[in-house]
């Protein structure tokens, strides 16, 4: 490797930067604003006029909790005058758990977190990958430092000595289920399946370094698995090196099942909790296996001697005797009976069920029902941690072009040898336990606070989820074929402020929130912007429609039928008559999407993503999702305005804004644009909302004369007609994107 290739922009660490001066200091609101409007400047450019209050409340829930602020929470807002207003909007929002909710999806796609193991028809469910899903909100909304984030993520296990700790305590648990982060790549490699083979093993530690290398180092290290990197300073032995820090952990000539890589570990009081859930239904299940046997026996008594009818008669009272001796108590002419008889003799409970039908509906009867029973059980509590194997780990060796067949020289384990000017050298400290230490070595090294990688990837992945795209637009390609940064010394500025604010997340979203950048209007306007068309140079804020969880969840919200409860495991899906897939609900509503199952495959039935995700872009996981996908396609009109699940929640919406106003269709309409679009109405939409509001009812009225004459005609169709009226506000594109 040449000198000049670690000379490369990404590979240097980042120097904190003087603050720009700029012409209209009177616009600059936070050092960010400083190196925006320089650029701008420069191009003959400025900022946009700051968005109105309700605007900026609008956008501040969304990019925070994800969520639209509920009316009295907008009249609030506008009731305080106070020039601190906003700044302390935002710190509310920070301090609400609805935040760890919100970023800590983003967190999960970067982790590629999914509910089962992938990659095959059966895609076995993850039972215990929530338990990581819970550990990222509570660490976010909590405003854990990131060093710590990732230091308990990449060796979470190595932090103690947790084989020979007699109780756990909470912090510990937690260590431990934050190294699910290296156990949510597609793992289908199950003992016994067709994918239990040498090249799927390997495929898993492929997945895990690309998932690993692009989120946390923003490097595309997959490209070096079968060849040295073409464009970046990547060389095989480098790929391989890093491979070997997860391969003490994911060995694939020492394999463990996925389903058996747990930790039977959790806080007693959740042990003992499950353990008394499940004893009742054990019991049943007990009672139910008992009376299906009861019934069996006498036919398979009666099938047995119809079975030794057809032995010869001298030999049957014999070979009877000799079935049922024990075994221990047997002669040997009882034996070789049993072994010649004992087959042909034995009764199935298949031949019970084909030869009595009385049986047979008893039967399936029986088993439907504990098969019902089982579904209630919960699983025991574990962890689905990543652990090293233990013991003296197997070599690792180079594999030319890929392929395990075919071994190359040896290597150490390693970091790319491109990052090693400004830092601390990889070094390895094997802990006085029974593990390698590798992780926690990686893990120190990533975490150095003028790592070149490390803060850079983080904040730019913050600022792209703020903005819509990052200073560098390729979160997971920092190397020579990623897109150069927009603004290379913000980046940095916002690296070493990102450290120096101790590695705090809610630090930085109030440095971007604050920002003159962050409060312009989206208006575009051609003379003011022509020279930025792209919006490269965030001449305005960027227009935004709503992610697919937060479009689902906000609609629940609207409807008055968000269940808040957080944690726990995931809420399952159904697909309703006309095939819309949807969330099963309880009778507090529905849950966040990010409670909800989620399968890593597409695959059609019960485990498919709800409806209304899918068609709004649900992230891909392949292995993992650094960026949101945001189309444009018919379908998506069509979803909002034919789906079952979308107009139920106009009803329930309806009937929220009737219980909070009452009848007036004044109140009805000024509080249904509150509560959807966090404004009110102009006095043009009061009067085309008062029209059609009518024209509904009056629609309402004639359909239910018509179809249902026993309906209360006078008391539903009012209502319906408020439905319909809020069904258009869900169908709106002012609900939809975000200004």
């Amino acid at each position: 490797m040449r000198d000049e290739d670690r000379k490369f922009w990404s590979f240097q660490p980042p120097k904190r930067p003087p603050l720009p001066r700029v012409r209209n200091q009177q616009m600059v609101r936070t050092p960010i604003d400083a190196f925006l409007l320089k650029k701008l400047e420069s191009k003959g450019l400025s900022f946009s006029p700051e968005a109105d209050r309700l605007t900026l409340i609008r956008r501040a829930y969304f990019d925070l909790i994800g969520l639209p602020p509920a009316p009295e929470e907008v009249e609030k807002y506008l009731e305080d005058e106070s020039p601190k207003a906003y700044e302390r909007m935002i710190g509310d929002l920070l301090d609400s758990p609805h935040y760890g909710e919100r970023w800590g999806q983003y967190w999960l796609d970067a982790a590629g977190y999914a509910d089962s193991e992938g990659k095959t028809d059966v895609d076995p469910i993850r039972p215990h990958a929530y338990r990581y899903r819970d550990y990222v909100i509570r660490s976010l909304n909590n405003d854990k430092p990131y060093d710590q984030f990732l230091l308990e993520q990449i060796a979470g296990d190595e932090l103690f000595d947790y084989k020979s700790a007699k109780e756990l305590t909470p912090e510990q648990l937690d260590y431990l289920v934050a190294t699910g982060f290296l156990r949510m790549v597609p793992d289908p490699s199950t003992h016994g399946t067709a994918l239990d083979f040498m090249d799927y093993r390997t495929d898993v530690l492929k997945d895990q370094v690309e998932a690993f290398s692009s989120t946390v180092l923003g490097l595309t290290m997959a490209c070096a698995r079968c060849h040295s990197h073409k464009y970046d300073p990547i060389p095989q032995r480098d790929y391989y090196r890093f491979r070997a820090i997860f391969q003490a952990a994911y060995d694939p000539y020492d394999w463990i099942d996925p389903d058996k890589r747990y930790l039977k570990l959790a806080p007693e009081p959740e042990r003992r909790e499950v353990a008394g859930h499940n004893a009742p239904i054990q019991k049943e299940i007990k009672r139910l296996e008992r009376s299906l046997e009861l019934k069996a026996q006498p036919l398979r008594e009666e099938l047995f001697e119809q079975k030794l009818a057809k032995l010869p008669e001298g030999i049957r009272e014999d070979v009877r005797k000799a079935i049922e001796t024990p075994e221990e108590k047997q002669s040997d002419v009882q034996k070789y009976l049993v072994r010649k008889f004992e087959a042909s003799l034995k009764v199935e409970k298949r031949e019970l069920e084909e030869k009595f039908e009385d049986f047979r509906e008893q039967a399936e009867k029986i088993k439907k029902a504990i098969q019902k029973a089982k579904k209630r059980l919960r699983p025991e509590p574990m962890i689905r941690a990543l652990f090293d194997m233990g013991g003296e780990p197997r070599p690792v060796y180079v594999l030319r072009r890929g392929d395990y067949r075919n071994l190359g020289p040896r290597v150490a384990p390693g970091v790319p040898s491109m990052l090693r000017d400004g830092i601390d050298p990889y070094k390895i400290i094997k802990p006085a336990w029974d593990t390698t230490g590798r992780r926690l070595a990686l893990a120190r090294w990533l975490v150095q606070p003028n790592h070149p990688l490390t803060g850079r990837v983080m904040v730019n992945r913050i600022w792209q989820d703020h903005f819509g795209t990052g200073l560098v637009a390729t979160p997971g390609n920092f190397g020579k074929l990623g897109v150069r940064p927009t603004h290379p010394e913000l980046l940095d500025w916002l690296a070493r402020e990102f450290v120096g604010q101790g590695w705090s997340l809610k630090a930085m979203h109030k440095q971007i929130m604050t920002s003159a950048a962050y409060r312009q209007s989206s208006r575009w306007d051609a003379k003011r912007h022509g020279p930025d068309p792209d919006n490269l140079l965030l001449s305005r804020f960027p227009l935004r429609r709503m992610d697919a969880e937060a479009l689902r969840d906000s609609i629940l919200k609207v409807a008055g039928r968000l269940d808040s409860r957080p944690f726990g495991p995931p809420d399952e899906v159904e697909v309703k008559p006309n095939g819309e897939v949807a969330a099963k609900g309880s009778s507090a509503g529905f849950r966040r999407t990010i409670y909800m199952l989620q399968p890593r495959p597409k695959w059609a039935g019960e485990k498919a993503p709800p409806t209304i995700l899918e068609v709004f872009d649900v992230q891909p996981l392949s292995p993992n999702s650094l960026k949101r996908a945001h189309s444009t396609v018919s379908s998506q009109a069509l979803q909002l305005m034919n789906s079952d699940v979308v107009r139920e929640n106009s009803r329930y919406f309806a009937g929220r804004v009737m219980d909070a106003v009452g009848a007036d269709v004044e109140k009805q309409i000024e509080r249904a644009y509150l509560t959807a679009l966090s404004r009110r109405p102009s006095s043009e939409e009061m009067k085309l909302g008062h029209e059609a509001v009518g024209d509904f009812t009056q629609y309402w009225f004639e359909h239910l004369k018509k179809e249902v004459p026993a309906e209360p005609k006078q008391l539903k169709a009012p209502w319906l007609g408020l439905a319909t009226f809020c069904h258009m506000l869900l169908n709106s594109p002012e609900f939809v994107y975000i200004d």
